[in-house]
């Protein structure tokens, strides 16, 4: 093992085991505050705003974690048997999963139906995984981000998944070679170390077993998008098609609010005063109240040089 590998394995473990992220946050954000609440009439505009815009559109989708994490209940219980809620609720409730009509074993064998979910499906991408039911088909979250992009967004928005390079044919295959699409890969050298419950590296084969890491893995994937708008969303974060049609409206109005801000950002650079700032603040709250005075046209030019970002809030109940 050399001195690099070492390291490395001593500062992930340390990560892991021995946390201490602390985070010092200035206040929570709220409605006024940093959040900011449209009204009836402010979404119909942010709605025109995105339907007059000629904007190049593109989704961001990291699409390169696997799925055995989500299989890994099963495993457990092939290991020791033990009837958890948890198995009990995916017993009672199999019938529902999409993948349920394409399983061959026998449906009163418990154990075969599990190990062939395990052996179709642990090792595949999440998005390869069958997602959604319909009346006569099945769809894999790649599916129905593709279908989703095509149907409301039209064939001028593209759509850029980062996916693990061994599947990268597969993928294709399964979208049908689809011209929309772009790939990239998830760097290896971001990998994560894997470990057991008593802090020991895993290994397989004789070597260190790593996976692929979070999704701040992917911010150089995403540095290298080349387009004016950028859409992220996660692979399993997509709608079944019957209630797909809130998130498109959303998706647009947070375009038409980006698009609204960038157009008063620069009017404000270009006829700059603190008023006209202080005004633009109470509208869209992007600055804290205790730095406006100190603002001056030259740092809005660079905030205009650099890229704006808006998310949608959760309402938290």
């Amino acid at each position: 093992m050399s001195i690099e590998t070492k390291k490395a394995i001593i500062s992930e473990k340390n990560q892991v085991f021995k946390p201490d992220f602390k985070m010092l946050l200035a206040e929570s954000c709220t409605v006024e505050n940093g959040i900011l609440r449209l009204s009836n009439q402010d979404e119909q505009k942010a709605l025109k705003s995105f339907e007059n815009s000629n904007k190049e559109i593109s989704f961001f989708i990291p699409a390169s974690g696997s799925g055995s994490r989500m299989f890994g209940f099963l495993y457990k219980w092939l290991e020791n048997g033990q009837e958890t809620d948890q198995i009990k609720r995916f017993f009672d409730e199999i019938e529902n999963f999409p993948f349920y009509s394409a399983l061959k074993s026998d449906k009163n064998n418990r154990e075969a139906i599990v190990k062939e979910i395990i052996e179709k499906y642990a090792h595949l991408p999440k998005g390869l995984i069958p997602f959604h039911q319909y009346d006569t088909e099945s769809r894999t979250a790649f599916q129905e981000h593709v279908l989703q992009v095509n149907t409301f967004f039209g064939e001028n928005a593209s759509i850029h998944f980062t996916i693990q390079k061994e599947f990268e044919n597969k993928i294709k295959e399964h979208l049908s070679h689809n011209q929309q699409l772009s790939f990239s890969y998830q760097n290896e050298d971001t990998n994560a170390f894997c470990f057991d419950e008593n802090g020991e590296v895993v290994k397989e084969n004789g070597h260190f077993l790593r996976r692929p890491a979070g999704h701040g893995a992917l911010l150089e994937n995403l540095n290298a998008m080349d387009a004016e708008i950028v859409l992220i969303k996660n692979i399993d974060n997509v709608q079944h098609f019957s209630t797909a049609k809130q998130s498109e409206n959303e998706w647009k109005k947070l375009v038409g609010v980006l698009l609204d801000f960038k157009v008063k950002l620069k009017e404000v650079a270009q006829d700059f005063s603190t008023d006209k700032l202080m005004a633009l603040n109470q509208k869209y709250p992007f600055l804290f109240p205790d730095t406006l005075e100190n603002i001056t046209s030259d740092d809005l030019e660079e905030m205009i040089a650099r890229p704006t970002r808006v998310c949608g809030m959760v309402k938290n109940e």
